[in-house]
């Protein structure tokens, strides 16, 4: 049964827009995704209210959503209640309030899907006959890590490892699971500061300055 689909648009307009759809009411969630035609341009809004169509409802001049993006809401009620407060306190309209809450990709309509890759850990398995060099730093690598590693880090530290981690897995050494997947630590040097002459003074006059106020403090 067709129903009707009040949407929050990014656009300068402080209000929602009415479309259609051919799926059920119970099949809609208030803060799900949908792809609409809007002003000639398809852009991604946000699903704030479902009605029936009753038999005084007009929907002969409503658009019909072009797909539906998520089967259940992506935006929970206490951030579609933070969101509608702030565009009545800023009287900023709330679809251009909802986009930016959201990252570039959920804007454009990519799935809401978390990313995931292989995780490796160790096994309680002991090491048996003579494994090689690259297989042994694995497992050196391994086991600093009780909870697992992500496999594209493991490739961070030790380049290459396919091949490795394939016979280690095979002869029962390690194992692995999806997780999902994490952004690599950097870790960034840091140089302390060389002082001139003249800078090494001004500390040091900051510092006795200082300490001879405490004493009299």
């Amino acid at each position: 049964m067709t129903c009707i689909l009040h949407i929050s648009v990014p656009c300068p307009l402080r209000q929602l827009f009415d479309y259609t759809s051919d799926l059920p009411i119970t099949e809609w969630k208030i803060g799900a995704r949908v792809k609409i035609n809007f002003a000639n341009r398809l852009c991604t809004g946000i699903v704030m209210k479902i009605s029936e169509v009753t038999e005084q409802t007009e929907i002969a001049k409503l658009k019909p959503i072009e797909e539906k993006l998520d089967n259940e809401p992506l935006i929970p009620k206490e951030l579609i209640q933070t969101l509608l407060w702030v565009s009545r306190y800023y009287h900023h309209p709330l679809g251009e309030c909802f986009q930016t809450a959201l990252p570039k990709l959920l804007r454009t309509g990519k799935p809401a899907e978390i990313e995931t890759e292989n995780w490796w850990s160790r096994t309680n398995k002991t090491v048996e006959k003579k494994i090689g060099s690259k297989q042994q730093q694995c497992l050196d690598l391994l086991n600093d890590y009780p909870d697992g590693i992500s496999q594209s880090q493991l490739k961070h530290y030790l380049g290459n490892i396919n091949t490795s981690l394939k016979s280690l897995e095979t002869a029962g050494l390690i194992s692995q699971q999806q997780k999902a997947k994490l952004p690599i630590a950097r870790n960034e040097l840091h140089f302390d500061l060389e002082l001139n002459d003249q800078q090494q003074n001004i500390v040091e006059n900051v510092w006795k300055k200082r300490t001879n106020f405490n004493h009299f403090c």
